[in-house]
């Protein structure tokens, strides 16, 4: 017994310096409706935890008014403020429903309407995700998301100090558009043409999320150590009762 809890004892204390409690921060939406020539946006839902993954899902449904087609679009998050035309701190994601990809590019506020052509300097490109958009239309009614990204490769401070990226926290900013695709193009895995016609966004600062914190995997070893413990402890006393 003695040696199978000091196994136990050194793997929790290489698990205990390791492990981290990881924080989660929910957003959901929207509050209200804003322009919505290619849909109602009527349920958006952002997730970051600080294990860098994000989540996102929305739903968009089409109006007898509506004037288009939502076919791709693109976000840009931040820790609060407004996104749009923030330099060198965000990343700018742009969204292809078609094909289900997802492409990264550091926001740059200064392109086109407040940055909406960032995808335009081939040196701002930092990923692409193949096929990780799920995509379903259904009698009018589109939904769109994707689920525990790994976004480190855009954590806070990869480009600066300022660098958040994609991170927020207990509250966060949203620059979304959804859109009528005119043109969309890309050469080796960089977006070469992205024009959009009618769209619907939703444009808002200093929005509340929800926070959690999960529990690290070492506190469960703890949970372990105090069974094995309390095990040791009534062996121990059997045995000076028996002597």
């Amino acid at each position: 017994m003695k040696k199978t809890l000091g196994i136990v004892l050194g793997c929790a204390g290489l698990s205990l310096a390791a492990a981290e409690a990881r924080t989660v921060y929910t957003f959901e939406g929207p509050s209200h409706i804003q322009y919505n020539a290619a849909g109602n946006i009527t349920s958006l839902f952002y997730q970051y935890d600080t294990d860098e993954n994000l989540s996102f899902a929305a739903t968009i449904e089409q109006k007898p008014w509506s004037v288009g087609v939502a076919e791709g679009g693109w976000f840009v998050l931040s820790p609060g403020d407004n996104p749009k035309a923030i330099d060198n701190e965000l990343a700018i994601f742009y969204m292809d429903f078609a094909g289900g990809d997802l492409y990264t590019y550091r926001y740059d506020g200064n392109l086109g309407i407040n940055g909406q052509a960032s995808y335009e300097d081939p040196d701002l490109f930092v990923n692409s995700y193949q096929d990780v958009l799920d995509v379903t239309d259904e009698a009018g009614v589109l939904n769109v998301g994707f689920n525990n990204l790994d976004i480190s490769d855009i954590a806070p401070g990869t480009f600066g100090p300022d660098w958040t990226g994609a991170s927020f926290g207990e509250q966060i900013g949203i620059w979304l558009h959804f859109a009528a695709i005119d043109s969309f193009a890309v050469v080796d895995g960089k977006i070469t043409e992205f024009f959009t016609g009618v769209q619907s966004w939703y444009d808002v600062k200093y929005q509340d999320t929800t926070v959690s914190v999960s529990e690290p995997a070492g506190l469960a070893a703890l949970g372990l150590l105090g069974v094995l413990g309390a095990g040791a402890v009534r062996q121990r006393r059997r045995q000076q009762a028996d002597a």
